[in-house]
């Protein structure tokens, strides 16, 4: 087995199948491209590498990153840093901007830390106020013992409520005494209104770690997959559970997401005996169609309109099906030595940034944008003089105009797309 620093001096990039238009032509370089990572636009410099993938507000203008126990904020078109918001117990590891501002016009920015440390967990939720002078105006709004959702987890509903988890462990067993947790200590999904400060739901049944909690787009659903090996979908307005998947087969779950256009329809990931991508109706309770793959996925995405479901899963690969019936669209792969190198060049940071344009990200550092309705791909990777002897911890962020790719020697590099 290879380890990450055999990976990155053995890795090549070159890829064995692409994505293609959908009248089957293949994609050409967007002018300027490939591009390696000395070729950025623009840079920040954090100082030491962040152990949490950067956030962007939707019109891109802002971007917030954990740098040790602190937040640093940023405006994105002069890189100039606004302001630090301190305050965290550990090294955060997660920030999430809302998409609606406050009455006030503030920015609401959720942060969690002491997760992957095995520390006490603790979400901070921020509003920020930026009025075009250097000095960032922050507030601290609550705190609590808790963490929010992993593996393309919502942190806010389009309503304006925070969501977050508690008692997020990862089994229903105390390991000194064997006794099984009572309901109110088992973990539980939490709906909390920002405007009012108070909380909306408790939403529980899971009695293992819950690993995402999902949005519908509409706001009215959402969606938690657990340890379990169950899938949960709640009632935003009532907090009753519509509906509970699984368990399919035995494994794990780890990441759900909802249809853009179908809030009926639920793409849930599976991991063990082997990976395995569910597409379910939530009306209905039925299983649409299921997706193998020889290893799990943590990261889903459906295209706008609904009619296709993408995943990174497999060596090195990133498929693209129809929900309904499990008929692969397209796919794109690596070419990878051996096994042991796709079992390392795991997809992530997938999403769709517009309805023919899809984005990702490999463990080592290199992106990928492919645009299938202009026919152009876009692609963004370590040069000669970028040396790594591990993958940085901090994913790809990326929007309809920007992308910004982490590094492990904490450099965030920007470009237009």
């Amino acid at each position: 087995m290879i380890n990450q620093k055999e990976f990155l001096e053995r890795f090549t990039g070159a890829i064995a199948t692409e994505f293609g238009t959908p009248s089957g032509e293949p994609c050409v370089w967007a002018p300027g491209h490939p591009k390696q990572w000395s070729s950025a636009r623009a840079t920040i410099h954090l100082g030491h590498e962040s152990q949490s993938t950067p956030a962007l507000t939707t019109d891109d203008e802002m971007l917030a990153v954990g740098v040790g126990q602190d937040v640093h904020v940023y405006r994105v078109a002069t890189q100039e840093r606004l302001g630090v918001l301190p305050g965290h117990n550990d090294v955060v590891e997660a920030v999430h901007f809302g998409d609606q501002t406050t009455a006030d016009g503030g920015r609401l920015l959720a942060v969690h830390s002491g997760v992957l440390l095995g520390d006490v967990p603790q979400v901070v939720l921020w509003t920020l106020r930026d009025d075009g002078s250097v000095s960032l105006k922050a507030d601290k709004v609550a705190s609590f013992s808790a963490q929010l959702g992993l593996f393309g987890s919502a942190a806010f509903t389009p309503a304006g409520h925070l969501v977050f988890v508690s008692n997020n462990a990862s089994t229903q067993f105390d390991e000194q005494d064997s006794i099984v947790r009572e309901d109110d200590a088992l973990p539980t999904v939490h709906l909390w209104d920002v405007a009012t400060k108070t909380t909306v739901h408790r939403l529980r049944g899971h009695t293992d770690a819950i690993q995402c909690v999902t949005v519908s787009k509409d706001g009215a659903r959402l969606a938690s997959a657990a340890w379990d090996g169950t899938a949960r979908v709640w009632d935003a307005a009532s907090g009753a559970c519509l509906r509970v998947f699984g368990r399919f087969d035995g494994g794990q779950l780890w990441s759900a997401a909802f249809s853009p256009a179908n809030p009926n329809h639920l793409a849930i990931s599976q991991e063990s005996p082997r990976g395995r991508v569910h597409v379910c109706d939530v009306a209905s309770g039925q299983t649409l169609s299921t997706v193998p793959f020889h290893i799990w996925t943590r990261s889903l995405a459906w295209k706008p309109d609904g009619s296709q479901v993408a995943c990174g899963a497999d060596p090195g690969m990133v498929a693209v099906w129809d929900p309904a019936t499990g008929a692969e669209a397209t796919r794109w792969a690596l070419q990878l030595d051996d096994f042991g190198m796709g079992t390392m060049a795991m997809p992530r940071a997938l999403r769709f940034l517009r309805p023919d344009t899809i984005a990702f990200q490999f463990n080592e550092g290199t992106a990928y944008v492919y645009d299938l309705a202009d026919n152009q791909k876009y692609q963004f990777r370590r040069g000669p003089e970028d040396e790594q002897s591990k993958f940085p911890r901090a994913e790809m962020v990326c929007s309809a105009k920007l992308v910004v790719v982490p590094d492990t020697k904490g450099i965030l590099r920007i470009w237009d797309l």
